[in-house]
């Protein structure tokens, strides 16, 4: 049976405004869904570079505890130096207590030597008689 006249107009018209509201839908969906995975790789990205930013700050540390321990007065001075510019960085609270506590503990010897080595380390000129590695 064939619908003729108006009536057959009228339903292919309907079908048109289903076909195209089924698209926009589809398309619509679509988008969300590729909007979703941008912010989750984006956030994910971030955690990422959190994290290494992270690792590295801590090798840092590592790095100034070792040389502010050092028996030599130039390390001692360049070592406290490198833990007061960390203090300065992108430190959490947990991470500035625990460079607080580590200043605290590592104290540097009134000495000639030392107070030199750290004028030297504050003007940029670590000297010659222990490089710093």
């Amino acid at each position: 049976m064939e619908v003729s006249g108006a009536a057959g107009q009228a339903a292919t018209w309907w079908q048109a405004v289903l076909s195209l509201l089924v698209g926009l839908i589809t398309a619509g969906g679509a988008y969300l869904g590729v909007r979703h995975a941008v912010r989750a790789s984006d956030r994910s990205t971030r955690q990422r570079e959190w994290a290494a930013r992270r690792e590295e700050w801590r090798q840092r540390f590592s790095v100034a505890v070792e040389h502010a321990l050092d028996d030599s007065p130039p390390k001692r001075a360049a070592g406290l130096a490198m833990l007061t510019t960390l203090g300065r960085s992108e430190a959490r609270a947990d991470d500035a207590e625990l460079l607080e506590r580590t200043r605290g503990a590592v104290r540097l010897d009134e000495g000639e030597d030392t107070a030199r080595a750290l004028v030297k380390v504050r003007r940029g000129e670590l000297g010659d008689e222990t490089p710093i590695p």
